[in-house]
């Protein structure tokens, strides 16, 4: 199918099932080459959550459909592990950086003394009791409070953190007290100190990856007023949530990706916060170079917006 034929058909005219995922080399044999699969993921009809395997666009992620997903590429032997557990346990934020643009390989274990070597898994060692993993729908896969000790030793420290606050919100196993209980278990393991200092810092109100990154940097400033996540703040209209905030000096910081946040939003944005502003907030608004690259200001920001609500409400009233 010549890539240009496509810009003629509508989504429920592509010869591909729209119930379920389906390999790489199915739909290039349904479409007629590579050249029409990459265009039609370029264009947005085609989604790979993992590398290799594809669902419409138009599907539903659903659990079922993220356990067909994993069936295609898994052996069924295997255990689910690390980011691809915590992403099948539910954790949208478990996927790594620009993970949307580039699926990443599924993190697996083999229970016998093997690793897989293809390009769509990565695979690993991993010591594993019975109660560390559980079967969904026939599919092995860490649990979550399992899997949320594995990724707080073995990812990059933020990354970890948004992982586990996601875990936290969409599993009851995964809390502060559970996961610092686990990690005598782990002594001597790599990783460890850092779950140490990551598990009484899990919190399941965070909303998105650069929230929980923004709060772990905020509460690493150890001279700064600890942030409280999605303040809730009444108004004329109802409860309102900052990203996070200090209710005692009235300061609040939010981070606005370019994802969730395009010209709709920014009008809803703005009038949320004039009315915080008219009940005497100081909000400051964080982007991504505020917060990531060379040029990243996170600390200057959050150090002046501090000062200046401080200062407003020590100052002395007129008379």
């Amino acid at each position: 199918m010549h890539p240009a034929f496509l810009d003629h058909l509508l989504p429920s005219d592509l010869p591909l099932p729209h119930d379920r995922p389906f390999t790489y080399a199915e739909a290039r044999d349904a479409l007629g080459g590579r050249h029409a699969v990459s265009t039609l993921h370029r264009r947005g009809l085609l989604v790979s959550d993992v590398r290799s395997v594809y669902r419409m666009a138009s599907s539903t992620d659903s659990l079922a459909m993220r356990i067909a997903t994993l069936r295609l590429v898994v052996p069924c032997d295997a255990v689910v592990c690390d980011r691809s557990a915590a992403w099948l346990h539910g954790a949208e934020m478990a996927l790594p950086p620009n993970g949307q643009l580039a699926p990443p390989p599924v993190d697996v274990f083999l229970p016998r003394n093997a690793r897989l070597t293809n390009k769509v898994t990565h695979s690993g060692a991993r010591t594993l009791a019975a109660d560390d993993v559980m079967l969904i729908d026939g599919l092995h896969v860490t649990t979550a409070l399992r899997t949320a000790c594995d990724v707080g030793r073995l990812l990059p420290r933020e990354q970890a953190m948004a992982v586990l606050d996601s875990l936290a919100a969409t599993s009851r196993m995964v809390t502060p007290t559970q996961v610092m209980a686990l990690t005598s278990r782990y002594r001597g393991f790599r990783g460890v100190r850092q779950l140490r200092d990551l598990a009484p810092r899990i919190d399941s109100r965070s909303q998105s990856t650069p929230e929980s990154i923004l709060r772990l940097r905020w509460q690493d400033c150890a001279d700064l007023p600890a942030p409280t996540p999605q303040v809730a703040v009444t108004t004329p209209d109802g409860l309102r949530f900052l990203d996070l905030g200090v209710p005692s000096i009235k300061y609040g910081a939010e981070y606005d990706g370019s994802e969730f946040h395009g010209p709709e939003q920014a009008e809803h944005d703005a009038e949320r916060r004039a009315w915080f502003a008219a009940d005497g907030w100081i909000i400051d608004v964080l982007r991504r170079d505020n917060l990531f690259g060379a040029h990243q200001d996170w600390e200057h920001v959050l150090r002046r917006g501090i000062r200046r609500a401080q200062r407003r409400r020590t100052a002395p009233s007129a008379a």
